[in-house]
């Protein structure tokens, strides 16, 4: 199975690819894909892995019932699911509950997350422009070998709700997490550009 998957990019490249978030590159970062980078050997040293296989999304409802919004995909390094070491690379967005069942939206996000382990919780800091409607968003990998550690991102982009409604959540998450990510804390730099489609 081919791979979307680069070895090891320089700094220079990793400089000239700082994201807006809201502004992808489709080269880069094509559609039903989230891509993770992180630092290998030295701190002069990149690798960005491809996360294409099964994209799409999740809600469930957490901490008090707040519904959570996941635009996920997967990577498997055999290129299989099924085998030791595949791993899924998430968005999360948690809402204002009086969100769901209102119709199409969009909304900006712009802030920073801040993950602890203790107690594993997130606080989440809106920036300028931010949508008061997302209450917070963060980058999230979960694997085998899980890596508890706290994390803190800086989180920009934007979700589009295109149907809101009782029984169906569909739309688009493209956004960038710079920033340790939360579980398997092996991504400095977190890009999403992923569709879903939930049946509620």
């Amino acid at each position: 199975m081919f791979r979307r998957t680069l070895p090891v990019l320089p700094m220079m490249l990793s400089l000239s690819l700082t994201a807006c978030g809201d502004e992808l590159d489709p080269e880069r970062v094509p559609p039903q894909s989230v891509w993770v980078t992180s630092r290998v050997g030295t701190h002069s040293e990149l690798r960005t892995v491809s996360y294409d296989l099964l994209p799409g999304g999740y809600l469930s409802f957490v901490r008090e019932g707040r519904p959570s919004l996941g635009a996920c995909a997967t990577y498997a390094p055999h290129g299989r699911l099924g085998v030791d070491g595949d791993s899924t690379a998430c968005m999360v967005l948690d809402l204002d509950s009086a969100v769901l069942g209102t119709g199409p939206k969009k909304f900006k996000v712009a802030g920073q997350s801040s993950y602890t382990v203790e107690g594993f919780s997130t606080a989440f800091t809106p920036g300028a422009g931010h949508s008061p409607e997302i209450k917070a968003a963060y980058a999230s990998i979960s694997c085998e070998a899980w890596d508890p550690a706290d994390a803190v991102q800086d989180v920009s982009g934007r979700v589009v709700l295109e149907e809101n409604s009782d029984t169906r959540l569909s739309g688009y998450v493209v956004a960038t997490s710079i920033g340790k990510t939360v579980g398997c804390a092996f991504g400095d730099k977190t890009e999403v550009n992923i569709r879903f489609d939930i049946t509620r």
